[in-house]
């Protein structure tokens, strides 16, 4: 099996494992920002009605908690992939 094989299960099994449970809302973490890139692509071509709030080292204190209060309010259709 090939490395892009192997990758793309990852990400068929990220796809199945969101659409099972966008109902509840999905924090997803992530060891690479490139992951997050790649993983959210995907993500939002192959379940268009998600909305994606990424927080990664470079989202600022402000733009945080506005993403973690809208989460709360209303996690329903809500991803958020978290990195370093």
């Amino acid at each position: 099996v090939s490395s892009h094989d192997r990758g793309q299960n990852k990400l068929d099994a990220l796809v199945s494992l969101v659409k099972s449970l966008k109902s509840s809302g999905v924090v997803i973490y992530f060891d690479y920002l490139e992951s997050v890139k790649v993983a959210t692509e995907h993500l939002k071509n192959l379940i268009p009605d998600i909305e994606i709030l990424t927080i990664d080292g470079s989202t600022s204190i402000e733009k945080r908690a506005e993403i973690k209060d809208s989460f709360k309010l209303d996690p329903t259709n809500k991803i958020i992939p978290i990195t370093n």
